[in-house]
């Protein structure tokens, strides 16, 4: 046999066993998944746990209805949310729901958002002292009237 008849069977070379780098397949690898933030995983998430606590905070009860939302006890009577032991004699604000004077309300105090939300028709203690009446038929109560009823 000659030298020559080695590279014919198939036998490789000691010049033509390196391959240049650029000759070589490569492999891409796979792309990292997508961060949690950039799929909106965690904020749906967030918006889970947030209805969970909202409603793990209510509780219906037959048809009338019992709720308990932001510390107040409130129950369903003649198509208002009214808050259980409501004192006698204390001071009330009446404002019209979703009117001017509503939103200066929650303006003025962001912590009623929650117990605001309930519905149309609602009355709540404030504190021990006044009462706030949420109705429809409310006037449209002036700021300064708001002000000095939260002072």
């Amino acid at each position: 046999m000659s030298g020559g008849s080695g590279a014919s069977a198939g036998l490789a070379r000691p010049t033509t066993t390196t391959a240049t780098p650029s000759a070589a397949p490569v492999m891409q690898a796979a792309p990292p998944p997508p961060s949690v933030d950039a799929t909106g995983e965690a904020g749906r998430r967030v918006a889970n746990r947030l209805r969970d606590m909202r409603e793990a905070e209510q509780v219906n009860v037959g048809s009338g209805g019992a709720r308990f939302v932001a510390g107040h006890s409130l129950m369903l009577r003649g198509g208002t949310w009214t808050e259980d032991n409501l004192p006698t004699g204390a001071r009330v604000l009446r404002v019209r729901a979703m009117a001017r004077s509503w939103f200066t309300l929650l303006r003025l105090r962001p912590a009623l958002r929650e117990v605001l939300s309930v519905g149309h028709s609602l009355r709540f203690r404030l504190d021990n002292g006044r009462i706030i009446e949420v109705s429809d038929a409310a006037p449209d109560t002036a700021d300064s009237e708001i002000e000095a009823f939260l002072r």
